[in-house]
């Protein structure tokens, strides 16, 4: 039975209900949540702080990069005990929601806007930090949320490059790799869209060069430079960015290794 595989939904859940299969595995590879949609400025962060102050924090990322705008972002809201609690009863929410539309089947990484604790809360055995599992004879290795990177705003689902590198070789050899962060390759980092490079591992690449997996899937480029690539034995594909995507989607057929994208973005 063919899986279906995609990252980056951010909270996209009419769209998730309609590409979701009646049959076979889901993986969604972080970022699962909506916590602020830059474009918009909609989300769970539009629920507890202002649309000025968000616009606010949006701007210093822009034009006073990730430092002043962390500045900004503990002053308005992570120093805030009653902003914390009110948004982790809203990201629940959301949370709850997508419950609901996901199979039993599925597999679910946190990416780096992601609230792990609340996430394993909503979602159960359904719900994976770190480890490895033989599905349809594949052994897939799982491993949520990111290392460091250019534009972190300390969120719940990122850890420090350590930790990060301990759990990923934590894993051993697998067929397939499933991360949210990308390995740290010009082009696989760098969203056109944003005009930037978004980061990514070296821990990565030296688990990729060590073990070389057959296939690495991640997310949080949503609009890469470079969508895939090889490295070594090993193919290095984003099948991130859902929601900004129109909802894309890949099918992965574990008999044949094929893996093909099967929803285009949206024009």
């Amino acid at each position: 039975m063919p899986w279906t595989i995609c990252a980056d939904v951010h909270g996209a859940h009419d769209l998730l209900a309609a590409e979701r299969p009646h049959n076979g595995p889901l993986f969604l590879l972080g970022d699962n949540l909506n916590l602020v949609d830059f474009h918009t400025l909609s989300g769970v962060a539009a629920r507890v702080l202002s649309k000025a102050d968000i616009g606010r924090i949006v701007l210093a990322i822009a034009t006073g990069g990730p430092k002043k705008a962390l500045k900004l972002a503990d002053k308005l809201f992570f120093r805030n005990p009653e902003k914390i609690a009110r948004a982790r009863v809203e990201i629940l929410k959301d949370y709850g929601e997508l419950a609901k539309i996901l199979p039993e089947s599925a597999r679910v990484i946190h990416g780096n806007v992601d609230w792990p604790d609340l996430l394993e809360e909503a979602l159960g055995e359904r719900y994976r930090d770190v480890g490895v599992e033989e599905i349809d004879g594949v052994r897939v290795g799982f491993l949520s949320g990111t290392g460091s990177y250019p534009y972190s705003m300390h969120l719940p689902g990122e850890s420090d490059d350590d930790t990060y590198r301990e759990k990923l070789f934590s894993l051993g050899p697998v067929d397939m790799l499933c991360t949210h962060f990308p390995p740290d390759i010009d082009g696989l980092t760098y969203d056109v869209v944003a005009k930037r490079s978004e980061g990514g591992s070296r821990a990565l690449l030296d688990y990729l060069d060590r073990y070389q997996p057959r296939l690495h899937l991640f997310g949080h480029i949503h609009n890469p430079q470079v969508p895939e690539t090889k490295r070594g034995n090993t193919r290095l594909v984003n099948v991130g960015g859902f929601r900004y995507n129109g909802g894309r989607t890949f099918r992965f057929d574990p008999r044949s290794f094929e893996l093909v994208e099967t929803s285009k973005p949206s024009k």
